[in-house]
């Protein structure tokens, strides 16, 4: 049986392998990446804040600077 922490990052892995169109967040997806963000585990931790970063980047950034990649 798997625990809680391999959960968290498998469900980290299907979600990383995942397009993510450039639309704002879903309440839910914060909230996995806030819980990560929490988590203890190093590695956890690490990904959330940093996805949680790249949200927020995204959220903020101009939509003509997205439109250049």
């Amino acid at each position: 049986m798997a625990t809680r922490e391999e959960k968290y990052a498998a469900i980290a892995q299907r979600l990383r392998n995942q397009h993510i169109p450039e639309i704002p967040l879903k309440h839910e997806w914060v909230e996995l990446l806030t819980r990560l963000s929490s988590n203890d585990d190093p590695q956890l931790k690490a990904l959330g804040i940093s996805e949680l970063a790249a949200g927020a980047d995204r959220a903020v950034r101009p939509v003509h600077c997205r439109e250049q990649r």
